[in-house]
């Protein structure tokens, strides 16, 4: 492997990210951004396709 996994900064990310989902109105802030956004899903990923969908 070349880059071992750094398990310290992988918990400190999914905590973040954790408290950040958790944030009240979150997607609506996200849907009030006026950027170009661009929603990449691929049918082979294991991971169900619904958040990107709703986030799109």
């Amino acid at each position: 492997m070349a880059y071992p996994p750094n398990d310290e900064v992988n918990h400190q990310l999914n905590a973040s990210w954790r408290a950040t989902i958790k944030k009240p109105g979150l997607l609506r802030q996200i849907a009030e951004l006026e950027v170009p956004s661009l929603f990449i899903y691929g049918s082979a990923d294991i991971r169900p396709s619904w958040p990107t969908e709703q986030l799109a």
